[in-house]
């Protein structure tokens, strides 16, 4: 076996070869936001924190996690506030695994150009079933991983959104800007029906953004 390691701003990325097979570990710290709804119903961040990102892949299967702690001494002593955790299967956009059990079907996306390039936007649904109030609506992309988490059950409001870097950024503000359905029924002012399943809208912003890895969110 062997390995590699590189170093891209605050990003480390671990390859490791052993028996023709390749697993890749990207790592980093990423800037989670926290949000709360006020007596105006306006989402406002109330808490930030950095949080740790770990990506691995492995025979094209992703494994993604978000936690205050990556190591098991950070679980027991400090206690965790955040964790999350999810596979993204090889060629299969129609769903992801969270919590390696839970089911997340896809049911939109919407692409977004920042200078030219596209980014398409994977919307999947959390529910489940005999419970109440947890469904929420988790966006990805795949450069990334989760970029906004909205909860969609009887208070419905903007829960997280994840920065990676200063693109994602830009992707963030504006999948909680849309005003199409797109981000939520709710946002959008239309209670009477679902928008529908698998809808690929597209927009452009053209902004001053250069996508280098000097671009790169430093978050210390």
């Amino acid at each position: 076996m062997k390995f590699v390691a590189l170093f891209i701003g605050v990003v480390s990325i671990w390859v490791f070869t052993s028996c023709g097979n390749s697993k890749t570990v990207i790592s980093q710290r990423i800037l989670l936001h926290n949000y709360d709804r006020d007596t105006n119903r306006v989402d406002k961040i109330w808490r930030s924190d950095s949080i740790h990102f770990v990506k691995t892949t492995k025979n094209d299967t992703s494994y993604f996690l978000y936690s205050d702690s990556i190591s098991t001494s950070g679980f027991l002593e400090e206690g965790l506030r955040f964790y999350y955790f999810f596979t993204k299967l090889p060629r299969q956009d129609s769903l992801i695994y969270f919590d390696k059990n839970t089911l997340l079907p896809l049911v939109g996306t919407k692409t977004f150009t920042i200078n030219q390039q596209k980014f398409k936007i994977l919307k999947y649904y959390y529910n489940l079933e005999n419970s109440a109030g947890e469904e929420s609506n988790f966006f990805y992309h795949p450069n990334y991983g989760l970029l906004v988490v909205y909860n969609e059950g009887c208070f419905s409001s903007l829960v997280h959104t994840m920065e990676y870097d200063q693109i994602s950024k830009i992707l963030v503000d504006s999948i909680i800007q849309d005003r199409t359905g797109f981000y939520s029924v709710f946002e959008k002012g239309d209670f009477s029906s679902i928008p529908d399943s698998l809808i690929d809208e597209e927009i452009e912003i053209e902004l001053d953004v250069e996508l280098s890895s000097d671009s790169l969110y430093k978050v210390k």
